[in-house]
């Protein structure tokens, strides 16, 4: 019987610690930001993890996407707008505004996507 304790223990505890995530909403930490890129007529990319305040596009050759700025939740949606069919090779920019070009990174580099 005290075999079994022993491994009761930590199943237990992992179990307990998920129910916290659960509970507060806790997530997964991200470490650096990420996107989703999606293709249709137009291009659409979800960026999870960016600092707030901060704004992000889409951009590729001849595609130049609007910024929009990040959510408090670390979350943009992006939309390129119309694009000409065919296969696009694109990127995710963010940068801070109030400090300028030096800040901008690339948070999805040259991804392949189509859209039709």
């Amino acid at each position: 019987m005290q075999r079994l304790r022993r491994s009761v223990a930590p199943v237990a505890g992992a179990l307990a610690a998920l129910a916290a995530t659960a509970v507060t909403g806790a997530g997964p930490a991200v470490a650096a930001p990420l996107a989703t890129l999606r293709g249709g007529a137009t291009i659409t990319a979800h960026v999870i993890g960016e600092r707030p305040g901060y704004r992000c596009q889409i951009a590729a050759h001849d595609v130049d996407g609007p910024w929009r700025p990040v959510g408090a939740d670390g979350v943009v949606d992006l939309d390129s707008g119309r694009l000409p069919t065919g296969r696009h090779v694109v990127s995710v920019l963010c940068e801070d505004r109030g400090r300028g070009d030096g800040t901008v990174h690339t948070v999805a580099r040259n991804t392949e996507v189509f859209t039709r």
